[in-house]
């Protein structure tokens, strides 16, 4: 089990819960996409749902911004990564890693069986655009970071 506080155990627990609900349309490549998301933008929405910035031209496409106001990002918004206060509030990098191998083996057979890669990715953004559901992706989260530990 990777090390979060309780809080964050508390907010991973209801990120799972919102990715089980079937509230959310699935989405690829960015954290929102007009009415769908990735399942880090679900861990965005489920922070704070009112923060999204509507694309700002036709170049953003349907990519919705998410505010990340750290010094490097020029517009300091995101479409792509989890914006560092999430990363604080959930307990995870940009991404959302994980060590692979230290999941259930009937976890790593059904993510082999689900993903559309032919190399398991071990972040959660990785198993979104891999085509994992996200019922699936909300039981890594259970097994990586809310497993009690022995």
């Amino acid at each position: 089990m990777e090390m979060v506080t309780a809080e964050q155990r508390a907010h991973l627990e209801a990120l799972a819960t919102a990715l089980e609900s079937g509230t959310y349309q699935q989405a690829s490549g960015a954290l929102r996409k007009g009415d769908c998301f990735c399942c880090l933008g679900v861990a965005c929405h489920v922070m704070d749902a009112d923060a999204w910035e509507r694309p700002h031209s036709t170049f953003d496409t349907d990519a919705w911004r998410f505010p990340n106001p750290v010094n490097w990002h020029p517009q300091r918004t995101t479409t792509t990564e989890l914006p560092e206060k999430a990363q604080a509030f959930y307990g995870l990098n940009s991404v959302g890693s994980f060590v692979f191998e230290r999941l259930p083996q009937q976890l790593r057979e059904q993510l082999a069986f689900e993903s559309r890669v032919p190399e398991m990715p071990t972040t959660l953004m990785g198993l979104n655009d891999a085509g994992v559901p996200f019922s699936t992706i909300a039981k890594v989260i259970r097994a990586v970071w809310l497993v009690p530990s022995v």
